[in-house]
């Protein structure tokens, strides 16, 4: 029993044509018949039009969303659409999609689950469980969507939040012919051969242990009850004058400010690792004293100041590929998915193709990525699963 995993990757003005094209070139590698295709699309184009034109080459079951760039292991692109196919008959899969998930995350898992139905005789020939979930990455609802996810399914979780190519507007998930905001679409996984992933940020603690004192869902006010924007100037200022060549006693530019935030994100520990969060969209920090992030951050929460280099940024992707790899070893892997969060493209810029060679070299077999605006990876019992700035790489087996 054996998987295939082919993938494609194509631009052009036409979404219809630029779709089809790039399932073309995926289905092009297999030899057997599609069981499921993933499709990644840039903003640039129309969605409907393009799921469209993949259908148009096979009718397999689908998920995917929009993305903020693209990646197989051919090319990093940016205002393309990236497609893989599998076919297997050592894994099966089995799609749900629900809407509402800025409102109630946990309903809208549960109706997920509630709706997929899978054979017992197929729960019994196929042993392992995983889940893929795509969400819709402006919902502010990161961390709660992997959460209930985790509660759920009870059982292994991979994905990631969609993107706009930071637009910052919309962004959407697919299911077969269904586009929609505000959503989550998932694939049940049961495989012969667990799926793997590993995960890894290039980040390292610059301050001691802080305490959230004052916050409101995606909102920190205040860390030891001073103003957030406060207490990171005190910890990064004099790194940030030496690295960015900017005083953070001086900047005002939403531009400055968000080059010292996404140089210098916020960590939770969890065990001997560290959960990033990224602040970056935090324009009213010199306002205010506050910084915006990317999913609820809750008060309470002990946190550190964290820092983050291009070499550490491009070795981190190849260590997670690594510590997905050493879970399965490189002759029982049929492909790999990619989740990368966009704020890694902006710190490592023309260096970011680097990143996923890491990932590429390690792995050596095909691979469809793109990047997110969050990524998960999360395994029974982990309290949270939700990422920001880091690279998730999960295995699918022969």
């Amino acid at each position: 029993m054996t998987t295939e995993f082919g993938t494609g990757i194509a631009k052009g003005e036409n979404s219809f044509e630029v779709g089809k094209l790039a399932a073309q070139q995926a289905i092009s590698k297999i030899k057997r018949e599609v069981n499921l295709s993933i499709v990644f699309s840039s903003s640039k184009y129309n969605y409907n039009e393009v799921v469209k034109g993949v259908r148009a080459i096979t009718d397999a079951p689908l998920i995917g969303c929009s993305t903020a760039g693209e990646f197989t292991e051919e090319k990093v692109e940016k205002e393309s659409v990236a497609v893989a196919t599998i076919s297997s008959d050592s894994c099966k899969f089995f799609l749900g999609m629900n809407g509402g998930l800025r409102k109630d995350p946990l309903g809208c898992i549960q109706d997920i689950d509630a709706h997929i139905f899978i054979p017992e005789e197929d729960m019994r020939n196929f042993p392992n469980r995983s889940v893929l979930i795509l969400g819709d990455g402006l919902t502010g609802r990161g961390e709660e969507l992997a959460t209930s996810a985790g509660m759920t399914f009870n059982t292994k979780i991979i994905g990631g939040t969609a993107g706009d190519d930071l637009k910052m507007k919309e962004t959407y998930v697919f299911m077969n012919d269904d586009v929609r905001n505000d959503a989550v679409s998932a694939c049940e996984i049961l495989s012969k051969t667990p799926i793997v992933f590993g995960v890894k940020h290039g980040h390292t603690p610059i301050s001691p242990l802080l305490k959230i004192t004052k916050a409101s869902e995606d909102v920190v006010y205040e860390v030891d009850n001073k103003p957030a924007w406060e207490v990171w100037k005190e910890h990064c200022g004099e790194d940030a004058k030496k690295t960015l060549g900017l005083d953070v006693n001086e900047i005002k530019s939403p531009t400055d400010i968000g080059k010292v935030l996404t140089a210098y994100e916020l960590g939770i520990q969890a065990g001997s690792e560290y959960i990033i969060r990224w602040p970056g969209s935090s324009l009213n920090a010199t306002k205010d004293g506050s910084l915006n992030f990317a999913t609820t951050i809750s008060e309470g929460t002990r946190i550190r100041v964290m820092r983050s280099t291009k070499e550490n940024q491009i070795k981190s992707a190849k260590e997670a590929a690594k510590k997905a790899i050493s879970q399965i070893g490189k002759d029982n892997i049929a492909g790999a998915l990619v989740f990368d969060c966009c704020v890694r493209d902006i710190i490592l810029q023309d260096d970011f193709p680097k990143a996923v060679k890491g990932i590429n070299d390690v792995l050596g077999v095909p691979l469809i990525g793109f990047e997110t605006y969050g990524e998960i990876g999360m395994k029974v019992g982990d309290p949270s699963g939700f990422h920001n700035t880091t690279t998730v790489v999960a295995l699918i087996p022969k």
